[in-house]
């Protein structure tokens, strides 16, 4: 018997134990998820950072997990290294048309770091000139009231 049969039989004995109804099978799942992953295996086998897997992967998540309640969902995610914030995350954004979460490749999100903190540090820096300006101007006008009471002496 192969590894997914098994997989599949105990899960059907634990949802029959629990009498809640059984995880979606691949054949349950849309034509085209079935076709890219004949093996049954509609995630990536690496988990280790499900965030850089690809659309395609995380919508066949979201796709999977539509119909599972909340504990379901919680024994999904266990098993696939997964938190169930995740798959709402990618659920909002496939119900937006992922149209603002952009994949940067590492040498962008680098530069948009940098540019990131050189505008952080020019932001600081005109703060800091602002308040020296402001203390300047406080100043020339001390200074023209003191003069405009006691004169001008000239011995500045």
């Amino acid at each position: 018997m192969s590894r997914k049969q098994d997989e599949a039989r105990q899960c059907r004995t634990e949802s029959r134990k629990s009498h809640a109804r059984p995880l979606r099978h691949n054949s349950e799942l849309p034509r085209n998820l079935a076709i890219r992953h004949p093996q049954g295996q509609v995630v990536p086998a690496d988990p280790s950072n499900p965030e850089n897997w690809s659309g395609e992967n995380k919508l066949a998540v979201v796709i999977e997990t539509a119909a599972l309640n909340e504990q379901e969902l919680a024994e999904y995610c266990r098993r696939k290294g997964l938190y169930p914030e995740q798959i709402q995350r990618w659920r909002e954004a496939a119900a937006g048309g992922n149209d603002d979460t952009q994949r940067l490749s590492p040498a962008e999100r680098r530069e948009l770091q940098a540019e990131r903190k050189k505008t952080r540090q020019l932001e600081k820096e005109l703060r800091r000139k602002d308040k020296a300006l402001a203390e300047a101007a406080a100043l020339l006008v001390l200074q023209k009231k003191a003069r405009a009471i006691w004169g001008d002496d000239g011995d500045d």
